[in-house]
């Protein structure tokens, strides 16, 4: 009798926890149906519809004969929930495009609401796919657009007369110009002296906020090339590093997995950058790789090496040509000016 009762006490437990796991109460069925996907309530009921999703499926490899009398409602509310889900997500990408948006306010939202995606990536993956796609064609372009802007109205507060990549310390201003030649610097002692520039890398700089270009026009405050291309890249730095962390949290990816999205949305972006950046040295990039934060974000090292190599390149190449060139009279001449 005893060996009876606890055969009974046993096949009742796994009897009750299968009767539990299959019965699709009402209350879930009028949540997804009729609730918004934003009360807390849909939530609650849309992590209980996953987990009798998957212990369905754990127990149709079984071959419980229960489980086809509750596979259809199953899968109707799993229609009706993705239809849901798919629809807020969506909107709430589409609002990223409407002008003077802050993106990061729906970014946020997304991220409260992160286990809709995860319920998508579990149960119709082909939306998931859709919602990333749209996520990072809205996002690219945002990003772009803003640094196009930012970069273009950064530049008007420039110092009037800069040297660029074909102006070298060694060449003689009395040098031939052809008809389309650029015109002789100014100021050439000037341009070439180091000045407070080098300040720019002091940690207390390096990392202040950034410039705010109608700020500065209403000031009338000019910054020398330093100044300016440390606020693009300590944005665009700050910018990176906050996408790849959202990448990660909301996708549900890390490592190589996160590097392919992030590489689709910054990828327009930094290529505008790197051509912006072609006409000077870019020096300081070495040192933001003293910065805390981007050393742990590994998307934007591949950049700094793009950016950093070949305008380096370039620009010594043509001082050592100018040096085999020149006579050593101007150099005599020259020693006698403030040089960088």
């Amino acid at each position: 009798m005893n060996i009876k009762l606890k055969n009974h006490q046993s096949v009742r437990s796994e009897l009750s926890q299968l009767v539990d796991e299959l019965i699709v109460p009402n209350t879930m069925i009028s949540t997804i149906l009729d609730t918004p996907v934003t009360e807390q309530q849909f939530l609650e009921q849309l992590h209980e519809l996953n987990n009798k999703i998957n212990y369905v499926k754990e127990q149709s490899f079984k071959e419980t004969l229960a489980c086809s009398d509750v596979q259809d409602i199953l899968d109707r509310l799993k229609i009706k929930a993705v239809s849901k889900i798919r629809e807020f997500i969506l909107q709430k990408i589409y609002s990223f495009r409407k002008p003077m948006t802050n993106y990061q306010v729906p970014q946020n939202a997304l991220l409260k609401y992160r286990f809709f995606y995860q319920f998508l990536l579990a149960n119709e993956r082909q939306v998931a796919k859709e919602i990333r796609d749209e996520y990072v064609d809205t996002v690219s372009k945002i990003y772009l657009s803003y640094f196009k802007s930012y970069s273009s109205r950064l530049m008007k507060v420039q110092y009037e007369e800069v040297a660029d990549k074909d102006d070298l310390m060694g060449v003689e201003d009395t040098a031939k110009k052809g008809f389309f030649s650029k015109p002789s610097l100014k100021n050439r002692n000037t341009i070439f002296t180091l000045g407070n520039r080098g300040n720019v890398i002091a940690s207390s700089e390096l990392e202040a906020p950034i410039i705010v270009p109608h700020a500065a026009q209403k000031n009338d405050t000019r910054y020398p090339f330093e100044s300016l291309f440390r606020s693009q890249h300590y944005a665009l730095v700050d910018n990176s590093c906050r996408e790849y962390l959202f990448l990660c949290d909301l996708f549900v990816v890390i490592g190589n997995s996160a590097q392919d999205p992030f590489n689709a949305i910054m990828g327009k972006t930094l290529s505008m950058f790197l051509k912006h950046m072609d006409t000077y040295v870019c020096g300081l990039l070495r040192q933001y790789r003293r910065f805390p934060v981007h050393p742990h974000h590994p998307p934007l090292q591949g950049h700094d090496d793009k950016a950093e190599r070949p305008c380096c390149r370039q620009v010594s190449e043509a001082e050592c040509r100018m040096v085999q060139t020149d006579s050593a009279s101007y150099f005599t001449r020259a020693a006698c000016t403030p040089a960088v």
